[in-house]
């Protein structure tokens, strides 16, 4: 059961994520499962307020209130449904219900069929939290999407043409990072249009339909930038990859 204090940290958390540019406030499901989760600290619960509520600007809301209020917060909600939303040991669960198994293989395949017509290269990586460690440090998907592009190796292919799709689920949020030939050629303007594309389809639950828009459309840049000459090397895995 919590306490008075307890009580009243809540609902100054609540007042402050509804007030923080949430695409919608909290309802009383949501603060109940948040109170709930807290109270049994259970993953299931956990998970399911992420499932339920799915948007990732909660922690920005929080880190725009008063030191104070935050340092509350972090008491109460990292046991509860944003630990599970920004690190959970079982995060990649959350990934694998929006990306069950044949979607993966429907993207692998778009892939494969994408670079018979060009002589790039396209990875898809998918995220369902930021760890909670690189949350602390205001640690942006930008960054991370860097980093998912080094281990990956997409900058391993010979004319420097490698591209990743990198989504962070929990925020809906894109990053494309291209290698430095095919970015030379196409530039952050080219590729921006993509994301928005893409955020737009996830944001409506199109998880399929979204990274096959982003295929097409980097496929179309591709073909103009490096067109097949009927010998193309796979250079990469044409598998997507959901991130532990």
């Amino acid at each position: 059961m919590q306490d008075k204090s307890q009580g009243n940290t809540f609902s100054l958390i609540v007042e402050t994520l509804n007030s923080s540019g949430l695409q919608q406030p909290l309802d009383d499901a949501h603060c109940a499962l948040l109170r709930r989760g807290h109270i049994f600290e259970n993953r299931r619960l956990r998970l399911e307020f992420l499932l339920q509520f799915g948007h990732g600007n909660v922690l920005h809301g929080l880190g725009s209130a008063d030191s104070e209020l935050r340092a509350e917060a972090n008491n109460l909600l990292l046991p509860v449904g944003f630990s599970a939303r920004h690190g959970d040991a079982s995060s990649p669960r959350v990934a694998r219900r929006a990306f069950p198994a044949s979607v993966m293989l429907a993207i692998g395949e778009a892939i494969q069929q994408s670079e018979l017509r060009h002589r790039g290269q396209i990875r898809f990586a998918v995220e369902s939290v930021l760890d909670w460690r690189r949350l602390v440090r205001d640690f942006p998907p930008p960054e991370r999407a860097l980093e998912v592009f080094s281990r990956l190796k997409v900058w391993d292919t010979a004319e420097n043409n490698g591209v990743l799709i990198y989504l962070l689920l929990a925020d809906r949020h894109v990053e494309i990072v291209a290698d430095r030939g095919v970015h030379a050629r196409v530039g952050a303007e080219g590729w921006a249009p993509i994301c928005r594309c893409m955020e737009q389809s996830f944001s409506a639950g199109r998880f399929e339909e979204g990274v096959k828009q982003g295929i097409q459309a980097i496929t179309d840049l591709l073909v103009k930038e490096y067109p097949s000459t009927g010998s193309t090397a796979n250079e990469l895995p044409d598998e997507p990859v959901v991130l532990n």
